[in-house]
């Protein structure tokens, strides 16, 4: 099947047109994540080094500034044919947008998108797709969160049986016990009953 010129035309052209969008979107990205993003020229592997940063930054509790980010080269970059560019346009976009990834056909990028966009977006989803565990537990934690449910705090230390006190003062809280002082008569029943048992084999101390 041939093409006309026109239609060569148009190919070409929307060619050259994602190309440079994709160009911009890597600007961008050295722009506010640093050249240390740049470990490949291909634009997929770019952009799985920039979604391992910005995992570093969330959990080292360092926040990014979406709203430095082009918001029309970033949309640009959310058709991209590469789930790890979709996945990375999700959380780049500001949420009004970037939730509408929430259905996307890969998983990472549909997680990705589900922890910006609203609970009721997310519970869609999870109905379109029962079976992306991670979707549903996200879904679990935003629910839990609406409902004003305490996150559960994750301790440094372990914990012991007593409850508040960290496993080093339980330690030393067990070495000072020296127990409870029973009544004469228990001592005495106590070493009848061992008499009866082991009758002459018990020696005198």
């Amino acid at each position: 099947m041939s093409l006309g010129l026109k239609q060569l035309q148009r190919v070409v052209k929307d060619a050259l047109r994602e190309e440079k969008s994709m160009r911009l979107f890597v600007e961008e990205l050295r722009r506010n994540l640093g050249p240390g993003i740049m470990v490949s020229n291909k634009l997929k592997e770019i952009a799985s080094a920039a979604n391992e940063q910005l995992d570093i930054m969330e959990a080292s509790g360092h926040r990014f500034d979406r709203n430095s980010f082009k918001v029309s080269i970033v949309l640009e970059a959310a058709s991209s044919e590469y789930s790890q560019v979709r996945k990375l346009a999700a959380r780049l976009l500001p949420p009004r947008l970037g939730s509408k990834l929430v259905f996307d056909p890969a998983s990472s990028v549909r997680c990705a998108a589900a922890k910006i966009a609203p609970t009721s977006l997310v519970k869609e989803a999870v109905r379109r797709y029962p079976k992306d565990d991670q979707l549903i537990t996200i879904a679990k934690g935003k629910m839990l969160k609406e409902a004003g449910l305490p996150t559960p705090v994750v301790a440094d230390e372990e914990f012991d049986m007593y409850g508040d006190k960290r496993l080093g003062d339980a330690v030393k809280h067990v070495s000072q016990f020296e127990g409870e002082d029973f009544p004469d008569s228990w001592y005495e029943r106590t070493a009848q009953k061992l008499c009866q048992q082991y009758g002459g084999n018990l020696e005198a101390s």
